[in-house]
């Protein structure tokens, strides 16, 4: 892999390209979010690839994904465990990065992950992300302040 400034800018057939995959159902009011993120990276996008398993949205989250043209697929009535092992069995990358719909990554996740899998001794690597605030009261948003990761995610920041 090459780097300039800590952006990945090339990567070679000896490096792993990783596969996000994201597991949607009924995801619409938060997917927009989740893949500004993806799409905001720090690296080259031919770095890693972007899969969408859905168990059978009724909302407009297929119509989103569409949009972006990523590859999805639908698989209606699948629970979360199921979905990701369809994202394991379908992933392209040699690396697997299981992101939901309603994460909002860092911009530097994508890199932040790839830099370790150098090591060849590492086998997982866990990165911050931040879910966006829900719409609650004033004792709601604190405590879900202190219990969901905001808290240590503002203290890396952005």
């Amino acid at each position: 892999m090459t780097y300039e400034n800590g952006v990945i800018v090339t990567r070679n057939e000896v490096n792993p390209i990783l596969t996000i995959a994201i597991v949607t159902f009924n995801s619409e009011s938060t997917l927009k979010k989740c893949f500004n993120s993806v799409f905001s990276q720090n690296c080259s996008k031919d770095s890693y690839e972007v899969l969408v398993v859905d168990a059978g949205s009724s909302d407009n989250t297929l119509n989103i994904v569409k949009e972006l043209q990523v590859r999805v697929i639908v698989e209606v009535g699948c629970t979360r465990g199921h979905a990701r092992n369809i994202c394991l069995d379908e992933a392209k990358g040699s690396l697997i990065a299981m992101v939901d719909s309603d994460i909002v990554l860092p911009q530097n996740w994508i890199s932040s992950i790839l830099k370790y899998f150098d090591d060849s001794s590492l086998d997982a690597v866990s990165c911050p992300y931040r879910t966006p605030m829900p719409k609650l009261g004033f004792l709601g948003k604190i405590i879900y302040y202190f219990t969901s990761g905001w808290a240590a995610y503002n203290k890396l920041g952005d």
